[in-house]
């Protein structure tokens, strides 16, 4: 079981070919950002990119942040700097990360605060709904900044609420 779990990319990159589309693509992405290619239209790259610019406005500013209200103009000047065409700049793709940047480390403790202490409290980690909840949740906030729009948090507090 545990070799077929392994082997299953292998095979599906070999017999899927949208699959192996995707890897493809994911694979001239990463050589792009690599090579420091002009990448903003690339979807991958630019995102490796938001992520990288998000991480350096964190580093200049660790304890405090540069500021939940300034991090969209920072972002928007650390583009600029890097790129000359900064139209089509992107926020943080990481929800810690776009906390972390804006509210330093001491808005992350917070945060992580919130997000962990209703799942901790009372045990509400053994309730099976309200934990998978929570961890589709949390690995969502890894690749997008899931709680910075409408959508993610109306998806979140629907579901928070019924489980």
């Amino acid at each position: 079981l545990l070799a077929l779990l392994l082997l299953s990319p292998v095979l599906a990159y070999r017999t899927v070919p949208s699959f192996r589309t995707r890897i493809d693509y994911a694979r001239y992405d990463l050589e792009r950002y690599l090579e420091d290619r002009q990448v903003r239209h690339l979807s991958d790259a630019a995102r490796w990119v938001s992520w990288e610019l998000g991480w350096d406005l964190f580093r200049e500013s660790p304890v405090l942040g540069v500021g939940a209200g300034n991090l969209r103009m920072r972002m928007e000047e650390a583009y600029a700097a890097r790129y000359l065409d900064a139209q089509n700049y992107l926020m943080p793709h990481n929800q810690f990360l776009f906390v972390a940047a804006g509210s330093g480390l001491v808005g992350l403790v917070f945060f992580l605060g919130a997000f962990l202490i209703p799942l901790l409290h009372g045990k509400h980690y053994r309730d099976f709904l309200f934990a998978a909840l929570n961890i589709n949740v949390f690995l969502s906030c890894i690749v997008e900044a899931t709680l910075e729009n409408a959508m993610g948090v109306a998806f979140f507090i629907f579901f928070w609420g019924i489980s």
